[in-house]
């Protein structure tokens, strides 16, 4: 089964003296070639494998140097050749990309925690790169017909209804569990060649592809078809129950989920009972008093892992929600020498 794409020709935007490269279907796997990049900007490289199975994965890696803190650079514009209907699965582990789709006349953002899930036959997009961080962009490309091979007819239809990808042209961005986007990530090793490593890469991509659809539940037998709303609620669940640290805006989230602010609130309501604001408040205020009660991490270290700007904002809520300052909690719950 050949590789899922025709060819791929990237026109390189980040480097004026640099022209274009083009990947075609027939070339080698490509491991880690330079790309054009300026030496005040930092370094980058790009490689490409096809595997046996009609899937190809792509990768880019970008290392900024730190004087290219805070400058948003468009890497190339990149237009893709699909011989079918091809799914697209875009995961980072590190930075944030904007992607420029040329054809949907939309633009898309996403970064750890939201990966980018595209439908089509054609692509012409010009991807930005945030460079404050360095930016690890892996790429799984799949023919429909190698999808409904490998799944199934009935699983592959579910799962692109479960992303919302029922018609090409598509995209989507949607919040993505670490312990699933991470396999993806994983997939391509460092310290294997020739065969060994297309076999590893070829197991890997098998491992996300499962792990995604049981995340799904589109393998479940006679499963009915999963609703959009009801999986983006369970999806922004997940990451709110995940992530440390301040969380992005209310209107960032709708923007990651393609959605507006009023439909991924009545979402989330709808399926948790709660707005998002009040859960997050809830769940972690119930986080506090037990990693109080069991451990002796300072308030001031809570306050900041569970995103408030002061300790004092911190310990007012905890007051307000249990009827007792968390100093109380810990003179009542002594532990054992």
């Amino acid at each position: 089964m050949k590789p899922g794409y025709d060819s791929i020709v990237l026109n390189w935007l980040i480097d004026p003296q640099q022209s274009w490269t083009e990947i075609r279907a027939v070339d080698r796997d490509i491991e880690c070639r330079q790309a054009p990049m300026p030496l005040e900007l930092g370094v980058g490289w790009i490689s490409k494998y096809d595997l046996p199975m009609g899937m190809s994965v792509l990768r880019a890696d970008y290392r900024f140097n730190s004087s290219a803190t805070g400058k948003l650079v468009q890497t190339a514009r990149l237009e893709a050749s699909l011989p079918v209907e091809t799914l697209m699965l875009h995961t980072l582990s590190h930075g944030r990309s904007i992607q420029d789709d040329h054809i949907l006349k939309e633009t898309f953002s996403y970064g750890v925690g939201f990966d980018l899930f595209r439908y089509a036959q054609e692509v012409a997009v010009t991807p930005a790169v945030d460079c404050t961080f360095n930016c690890l962009a892996t790429v799984l490309a799949v023919g429909r017909p190698a999808l409904a091979n490998l799944l199934g007819a009935t699983v592959a239809d579910r799962t692109l209804v479960a992303l919302g990808l029922e018609v090409a042209p598509t995209v989507v961005v949607r919040a993505m569990p670490p312990s699933i986007s991470s396999i993806l990530q994983k997939a391509i090793p460092n310290n294997m060649t020739g065969l060994m490593r297309t076999l590893f890469i070829q197991a890997r991509v098998l491992d996300y592809l499962t792990a995604l659809i049981d995340h799904l539940g589109t393998n479940e037998s006679d499963a009915p078809p999963v609703k959009v709303a009801t999986q983006r609620a369970k999806d922004l669940h997940e990451y709110l129950v995940n992530t440390c640290g301040k969380l992005p805006t209310l209107e960032l989230l709708a923007a990651q989920f393609n959605v507006s602010v009023r439909t991924l609130n009545n979402d989330f309501r709808a399926e948790y009972g709660q707005p998002i604001h009040a859960f997050v408040a809830e769940h972690r205020l119930s986080e506090a008093h037990v990693a109080i009660e069991r451990s002796d991490i300072p308030l001031k270290t809570l306050a900041e892992r569970l995103g408030y700007s002061h300790v004092n904002h911190f310990l007012a809520a905890f007051r307000r929600k249990f009827g007792y300052p968390p100093g109380n909690l810990r003179k009542r719950q002594p532990r054992e020498p």
